[in-house]
């Protein structure tokens, strides 16, 4: 398993992976055939099938290593869906069916027919191979170019929307992982955002009562309360921060007072055209 680890890589699928070598190890023994039989039987088979048979295993080999064998990769490893893994599969193998597959098969076939069973040589053993090779990738083939076909006509001439949920293959998520995951919106909520929270200003910027006040910055704590150096002759006007349970008022004595929210009265102002919270 280790040995396997290290030569491929575990995120690579295995029937992608499997190809690949099958097809590598075809791909091999077609150009041997060639290079070792056929080219040294030119008295028996004619030069057009045996020039034929090369220039198959050339494109054969051109198909495998550029396109094929790209695509298994791609579809193994980089595919997030199904579908894409499956398309691209396929197109991988319709290619190995359509340019090694077939025309070797035809061409053996017919060399077979001319001089026979020749007692277990290595041309014979090519022939039974490539017949193994041709009959499961037709198959497949012809079974994967069907389901394609029909789902591009049902998208053309029927219901596409069907279509498309089947090649996504949707399935709703369990109950127990939605149930999970409202548990913890519900712990957590989201904060509100500063668009949709209401405050409103006692006393206008320009007509505050007492300008030179300063109003510090806000501690780390949770919850702000606004402290003002009133002067002695005068009483500041009682002034409120917002915390999330309570508000918190700050008078001329510096005593805190929790009040619960919403309870606070109007304070009337002269430049205020109504009665408005005292909260800012």
């Amino acid at each position: 398993m280790e040995l396997c680890e290290c030569v491929v890589d575990p995120n690579v699928l295995l029937l992608p992976a499997t190809l690949i070598f099958v097809y590598l190890g075809g791909v091999v023994v077609s150009v041997v055939n060639t290079g070792n039989y056929f080219q040294k039987r030119r008295d028996v088979y004619a030069n057009a099938l045996i020039d034929a048979h090369l220039v198959f295993c050339v494109i054969g080999c051109v198909v495998f290593f550029c396109v094929s064998s790209v695509m298994w990769l791609w579809s193994s490893k980089y595919s997030f869906t199904h579908a894409e893994r499956m398309w691209r599969l396929c197109v991988g193998l319709w290619c190995m069916c359509f340019f090694k597959d077939l025309p070797l098969l035809i061409i053996e076939t017919h060399a077979f027919l001319q001089v026979g069973w020749q007692r277990s040589t290595f041309a014979d053993g090519c022939f039974v191979m490539q017949v193994v090779f041709f009959v499961p990738s037709a198959l497949v083939s012809s079974a994967t170019i069907s389901w394609y076909l029909a789902g591009f006509l049902e998208r053309q001439f029927g219901n596409a929307m069907m279509v498309a949920l089947q090649e996504k293959s949707y399935a709703p998520p369990p109950v127990s992982q939605v149930c999970a995951h409202l548990a913890v919106a519900s712990e957590y909520p989201p904060p509100l955002p500063m668009h949709d929270m209401h405050y409103t200003i006692a006393h206008h910027p320009r007509h505050a009562p007492f300008p030179e006040y300063a109003i510090p910055r806000s501690s780390p704590a949770r919850h702000t309360t606004v402290d003002i150096e009133a002067a002695p002759s005068v009483q500041p006007h009682a002034l409120a921060a917002e915390h999330p349970r309570h508000t918190f008022v700050s008078g001329a004595a510096r005593r805190n007072l929790v009040l619960a929210m919403g309870e606070l009265p109007p304070q009337l102002h002269e430049d205020d055209a109504g009665p408005h919270p005292t909260i800012i």
